[in-house]
């Protein structure tokens, strides 16, 4: 009897051990996850920053005041005169 019981407490002794161990390893890869997720979603939070300063500066230089500016500094265009284009009935 007492060799049964002796047996018995070192068959569930080992699954304990089995349980504690998975469990703290369950819990190191929860925590590995979680600082993961953490970084994404900063990383996430700082693409969308970057879009909108992106989507910013994009509203600046395409502005008609500023293009026409540009093209009168670098690009010296002339207004179309009439005789320069035609219709297609033409």
């Amino acid at each position: 009897m007492k060799l049964k019981i002796s047996l018995l407490f070192l068959i569930y002794s080992t699954l304990l051990i089995v349980i504690i161990l998975t469990l703290f390893s369950i819990k190191s890869r929860v925590i590995t996850q979680n600082k993961e997720l953490n970084w994404l979603n900063s990383q996430i939070s700082q693409e969308k920053n970057n879009i909108q300063i992106l989507k910013a500066e994009l509203s600046y230089l395409t502005t008609p005041e500023r293009i026409n500016k540009l093209q009168k500094k670098y690009l010296n265009l002339k207004n179309i005169d009439k005789r320069q284009y035609h219709t297609l009935d033409e």
